[in-house]
């Protein structure tokens, strides 16, 4: 993880040449960057939910070379072996990956995708390897995996493409043409800023900081752009006037800014969604279907509202996105199950918010699955128990058991204290293992949140990447960089010779670099 430039470095090339042989040399910096960035990598985290304080726990299990092409099958046993080298074949709930073919297959297999596949299709399992007979006498237990865990695309990439690829159909005459005029204006400025370093001296000192660049991959980066801009016609419209004066940059009109306004207002629930299912900590699964009904509910809410004049055709197409991509998991059990016990939405008001269901019903059937479940961990705690020990040992530990598990009454009406749970108001309060009726339903939370609704855990791994191959010199203040300088003047003492040349001058920039970094 440390600066490319290292190689480049007096102290690492004298590394080099200690090392026993002839003919040593050190690679270039730009020479590494190409071999690295040339490679390919599949990178995998792990997931749960510590069952005393119910917080996320993750772990990273790989980040491993990925030779060949990346076809379904040679994903699909790629995963597979991680599976088997940890020994958690068995224990995976669901798998979340990006929204790629090839993900989408490895999982699905090729029966279902490529039924036609040069006749090979006819075993399902034909794309899984054959289990690796030594890991199998290793863990001391047979391995019976045969197929990889259910699957679940990444709901950050679907809302994303919602913001972007649906978001585009809603042209009409009147928006196309205010969305071309405002974000020309726009990008003109961004690209100002993030070319030239001149206009960064400027953009601070009319207005005192600096403007978000979006990102050319993630919209919500995008959505903070335009807030920061919009902050800014609200606070410093004279400092950013004199800022594109000087930039020779048409300063924007007063369509242009209620323009954006509007863009704001009705693209906000996308991007607190977008921010919601790409956090880490609470990233349970229970939080998908509410975020999505309440984004669902608040655009129908903005498209019925009569201030809208340049943004009403947006508030349709994602609108019609989001059932489009995300529609099916309103019928998903597992996903309404997820949420039914989760504390802070229950089976409440948001399934109301969604107008392609049955809400009653769903409630209904979600109700009375989880009350198969109960009843079902009830059983099965009582007859593990009668079964061990004598009489004596037997009553003292079905008591203590099924004090764990036992629904006591709280009036005639109310038998099952599961329903009560979720027939109370959902609370938005940090929540713990006391807050569940009984230790059945603190399982079913477990069971069916451990699964995360996005992928962004695993992308930040290989995030860190750009940040040491492309420092962020942008973000670095005069204070910062002074002390830096300070860092500098204290090496270059005590190198010797007190000379440098331009290859050692960069060595000490990197280490410089390094440490704001870090």
């Amino acid at each position: 993880m440390m600066s490319m430039r290292v190689v480049e470095s007096r102290a690492f090339n004298e590394l080099v040449n200690l090392i026993p042989g002839h003919n040593k040399n050190s690679m270039t910096r730009i020479k590494v960057t190409k071999r690295t960035e040339d490679r390919s990598y599949l990178g995998m985290t792990v997931h749960w939910i510590d069952p005393e304080s119910l917080k996320r726990q993750q772990r990273v299990l790989a980040c491993q070379r990925l030779l060949g092409t990346h076809t379904y099958d040679h994903l699909a046993k790629a995963i597979h072996d991680i599976h088997l080298t940890f020994g958690i074949a068995n224990n995976v709930v669901s798998t979340t990956t990006d929204n790629s073919t090839n993900f989408v297959k490895a999982f699905k297999g090729p029966p279902e995708v490529e039924p036609d596949d040069k006749g090979e299709a006819d075993d399902p399992d034909d794309h899984v390897e054959v289990d690796d007979v030594a890991a199998i006498l290793a863990n001391g237990e047979e391995e019976t995996f045969n197929e990889l865990p259910k699957h679940s695309r990444c709901a950050a990439h679907s809302l994303n493409l919602v913001a972007t690829t649906d978001a585009e159909k809603a042209f009409s005459d009147n928006y196309k043409k205010a969305n071309r005029s405002t974000f020309g204006k726009a990008v003109s400025l961004w690209n100002k800023q993030h070319k030239s370093s001149q206009a960064t001296d400027i953009m601070s000192q009319e207005v005192g900081k600096l403007l978000l660049v979006p990102n050319a991959t993630r919209w919500n980066s995008m959505y903070d752009a335009v807030v920061r801009l919009v902050d800014m016609f609200d606070n410093k419209k004279t400092g950013l006037q004199n800022i594109c004066r000087k930039m020779e940059i048409r300063f924007f009109t007063t369509y242009d800014i209620a323009f954006l306004r509007e863009y704001k207002d009705v693209m906000g629930p996308i991007a607190v969604g977008l921010n919601v299912l790409q956090g880490e900590e609470k990233a349970y699964m229970g939080r998908l279907l509410p975020m999505l009904a309440s984004a669902l509910n608040s655009l129908a809410a903005k498209g019925m509202d009569n201030y809208l004049e340049y943004c009403k055709p947006l508030v349709h197409s994602p609108i019609q996105g989001l059932k489009k991509r995300f529609g099916h998991l309103f019928h998903d059990m597992d996903c309404i199950l997820a949420s039914a016990t989760d504390p802070n939405y229950k089976l409440s008001f948001w399934l109301d918010w969604f107008p392609d269901i049955n809400a009653e019903g769903v409630r209904k059937k979600a109700t009375n699955q989880l009350s198969r479940l109960v009843e079902k961990s009830v059983h099965e705690a009582e007859s593990s128990s009668s079964s061990e020990g004598d009489n004596k040992d037997h009553d003292m530990e079905y008591e203590l058991f099924q004090a764990l598990y036992e629904t006591p009454r709280r009036n005639e009406n109310d038998s099952d204290l599961f329903k009560c749970f979720l027939g109370e108001k959902p609370s938005k309060k940090t929540f713990d293992k006391d807050t569940f009726p009984n230790k059945a339903m603190r399982e079913l939370f477990i069971k069916y949140n451990t699964p995360i609704p996005s992928s962004a855990a695993v992308e930040r791994m290989f995030s860190m990447g750009k940040d040491v191959l492309r420092p962020k010199r942008c973000r670095m203040s005069d204070k910062h960089f002074e002390m830096l300088e300070e860092i500098s003047k204290e090496e270059q003492e005590a190198e010797e010779p007190k000379k440098f040349n331009c290859r050692q001058l960069a060595s000490l920039e990197s280490r410089a670099q390094s440490a704001s970094f870090f």
